[in-house]
């Protein structure tokens, strides 16, 4: 039997009654299509075993069929068309098109017996409101989906909150040699080793090593014994500068995601639904 797809589209019609048919691009060249129309529904015999099934068409789009003997389609990646009038008065579109064909019209009593495919691209997605796949919006999605994963993957790893020490003064330099002083903030959210947030306040620690328990402790160096020996934390770029660095690459990463072909993402679902078949 054959098998119709069913997929979104975007009926465009001028004023003489033209229509402009908009599709999600697909990777192959239309081979001698058509379009069958009944009168109510129709199919759109694209090349090969693709075929396109429409049957919410309006009025209006019912009426430039019936008027007409062929329809102008035109591919995009995003499946939709937007247009604005330019300052010469000529539309502009703001997609590219794939492909743009005309297709002749065949009028029939009732349409070839036909099985229905339902789109099953993304479904487990469906939930999700319409803003979340806007251009911009869905780009900033991808960034706090990639921050998060950052965030998870940085908790999996071992990192220290620990920072080294230095001193201004030979006293100072001489004691964190000998004792191994390292500086710890009360507060720091660090990301592969950047500090997004770093509290003001913290703690000259000094690391010893416990014989009897087999293990390392901290003890807090008080605050007259660090302001004599003048220490302070030695942070190093990276954890000052590095916080850019990475917002720099998650922006890199999600502008790269939310522009993946969906071609390739079809190509995808066609290879699952070949292999659970």
């Amino acid at each position: 039997m054959l098998q119709a797809r069913v997929e979104g589209y975007q009926c465009l019609i001028n004023n003489e009654n033209e229509m402009m048919l908009v599709l999600q691009a697909r990777e192959e060249e239309p081979d001698n299509p058509r379009i069958v129309f009944d009168g109510q529904k129709g199919l759109l015999f694209r090349g090969g075993e693709d075929v396109i099934k429409f049957s919410d068409w309006d009025d209006d789009v019912r009426n430039s069929l019936q008027h007409n003997e062929q329809v102008l389609v035109a591919e995009t990646l995003e499946g939709s068309l937007s247009h604005k009038q330019g300052s010469n008065g000529e539309i502009q579109f703001g997609e590219s098109f794939e492909h743009v064909y005309h297709v002749p019209i065949q009028y029939v009593e009732a349409l070839p017996e036909h099985e229905s495919i339902e789109p099953t691209e993304w479904t487990w997605l469906s939930w999700l409101p319409d803003w979340w796949f806007d251009r911009i919006v869905f780009k900033l999605c991808w960034a706090v989906v990639v921050l998060a994963l950052g965030l998870v993957a940085q908790s999996m790893l071992p990192s220290s909150k620990e920072y080294p020490v230095t001193a201004e003064n030979h006293y100072g330099l001489k004691a964190i040699a000998e004792n191994q002083i390292w500086y710890s903030p009360k507060r720091v959210l660090r990301i592969f080793g950047a500090d997004f947030y770093r509290s003001s306040t913290g703690a000259f620690l000094v690391r010893s090593y416990l014989k009897t328990l087999g293990t390392y402790r901290w003890n807090e160096v008080s605050t007259k014994h660090a302001q004599a020996l003048m220490l302070r934390p030695n942070f190093s770029w990276w954890s000052q500068q590095g916080w850019w660095v990475v917002l720099l690459l998650v922006m890199l990463l999600s502008f790269g995601l939310s522009l993946l072909p969906l071609r390739y993402l079809k190509w995808a679902n066609k290879l699952t639904e070949k292999f659970q078949s």
